[in-house]
This record gives structure tokens, C-alpha cells and sequence, in this order.
């Protein structure tokens, strides 16, 4: 087992590929932070390109075994040491665990999405949702309701942004995804492959415990504050709404989202 490569300063060109990373400019990998999360990358069929770890990683929980299991990778991968002045500058969280992890980010193919029955598919659509905790936690919960994938229209944040990535406590790293590049384009994807689309409105719909879900199915969630695009409510074949009482006029766009897809989710077997 090989020693780590020490870097004592913040401008180390070894850290580029890391801040690349955290600046969501390193289009060909994914920082990944924390124990559990590098952990659970290392047993998964993600390619790990280069860690970065502090000298507090031994003193966390999991984290002595964690860098044993790093430092016993084969080459050309590394692990980089750098002190903590020098981590905290690329760390995403204000109490770090000393652990960051590059690996190779995976594309997806568009039938991945379908899931493997034609007639179950069941996608979430997110319009322009721009905060990535928002995108991370739908991703979590369309993942907990059974969904097979999503597609991401344009102005929507990267799921795998360190924050999306801790908001959907790492599920955003094995669900498939597609970036659509216009509204057109997603709307035709679904066309062509026979999935009705609909669309959460904020007030107008049909109730969302009224509505009949049944698969296929593609959920279509809008940005925060403006709702769903006109092309996509248009296309909809039906808009769903959830009721509000005590003078509440709106929902979290992530709480509201994992309402609907779990009652999306009932649908299954229709």
C-alpha cells in the first residue's frame, strides 16, 4: 500500500481537477464528498479517478478504513493529502470529513429511461428547476416512488453538483437521466414513445388524489415561482394541482414534488 501525494499549497496544480469539479466545470467527472458517500462509490461500477483527503479522514468514523481501501487502488489513480487549510478551500460543507473522490461521470442512453417493462415507464420531468438542493431531493424521491428516470429541460441544475449529490444522499449517482436541449425536444422524446405527459400546476388542476395515474406516465414539475413552461402545459394531457388550506398559497417544490410522485406511484399496476 502506497503513500499519498502531500500538497501543502492551495495552489497546487494537482487540486485543478478538484475545483474544476466543485465549480461544475469538469464536465467529465464527479466530486463526490463524505465516508459514506466515496464509500459506497467504491462498491459501485463508478470509474474513481483521484482522491483528496486532510489528515482528520483516520479520526471519522469509517474514515482509517476508507483511506486504507484508497490508498490500495491500483495506478494510475492517486490520493492527494493536502492540510486542512488547503482542503477546506474545495470542500462543500462547513464541517468537513476530510474525504473528496473524483470519479468519471456516466452518460446515460435515452431507453435506460424507460425502465424494463415499455409499459411501466415512469418519468419526472423538471422544467428550468434551478436551486440544486430542490433537484437533488427530487431525485430522492423519485427514486423512493419508483420512477425509471428523468429528463432535464433546459435551466434545470446538474444533479451531480455536490449539492444535488448531497440532497439526494447520493441516489442522482445511479439514476438515469437525460438533458434535453429545448422544451421541443423532450416533448418529442415523449411523442415518440407513447408516454402521456402531466403537468403539476400550482391552482386550476384536477386535484392530484382525483387524478387518474397510470403508466406510462412522465410528471412534469416547473421552476420555482414560474410554473411550468407554456409549451409543456399546453402538451399536457392534463394539469394536476395539489389543494391548499389555511390560507397556505404554495408548497416547497420538493415536498410538493414527492406528494405527486408518490401518488403518481399508485398507479403502477392500472
Amino acid at each position: 500500500m502506497r503513500d499519498p501525494v502531500k500538497i501543502t499549497s492551495r495552489h497546487n496544480p494537482g487540486l485543478r481537477r478538484f475545483r474544476l469539479a466543485l465549480e461544475g466545470r469538469n464536465r467529465g467527472a464527479v466530486l463526490l464528498e463524505g465516508v459514506k458517500l466515496v464509500g459506497e462509490a467504491l462498491e459501485g461500477a463508478l470509474r474513481p479517478l483521484e482522491a483528496l483527503v486532510s489528515p482528520v479522514l483516520p479520526s471519522r468514523p469509517g474514515g482509517a478504513e476508507l483511506l486504507e481501501r484508497l490508498l490500495a487502488l491500483p495506478r494510475p489513480f492517486r490520493v492527494l493529502e493536502a492540510p486542512e487549510r488547503v482542503f477546506d478551500g474545495l470542500s462543500g460543507v462547513e464541517r468537513s470529513q476530510g474525504v473528496l473522490l473524483l470519479v468519471e461521470r456516466k452518460t446515460w442512453e435515452e431507453e435506460e429511461l424507460l425502465g424494463e417493462g415499455r409499459g411501466k415507464t415512469f418519468l419526472l420531468v423538471l422544467c428550468g428547476v434551478q436551486d440544486p438542493g430542490n433537484v437533488g431531493a427530487l431525485v430522492r424521491s423519485a427514486r423512493a416512488a419508483g420512477a425509471t428516470g428523468a429528463l432535464l429541460l433546459p435551466g434545470t441544475a446538474d444533479p451531480l453538483k455536490p449539492k444535488a449529490l448531497r440532497a439526494s444522499a447520493g441516489q442522482a449517482l445511479s439514476f438515469p437521466f437525460l438533458r434535453m436541449e429545448s422544451d421541443a425536444r423532450a416533448l418529442d422524446f415523449l411523442r415518440s414513445r407513447g408516454i402521456p405527459l402531466v403537468g403539476a400546476h400550482a391552482e386550476g388542476g384536477l386535484s392530484f388524489r382525483e387524478a387518474p395515474w397510470r403508466r406510462p406516465l412522465a410528471l412534469a414539475l416547473g421552476a420555482e415561482g414560474a410554473g411550468l413552461p407554456v409549451e409543456i402545459r399546453e402538451a399536457a394531457r392534463r394539469l394536476v394541482s395539489i389543494p391548499m388550506k389555511g390560507g397556505v398559497e404554495s408548497l416547497n417544490l420538493a415536498v410538493a414534488g414527492a406528494l405527486l410522485l408518490f401518488e403518481a406511484a399508485r398507479g403502477e399496476g392500472e
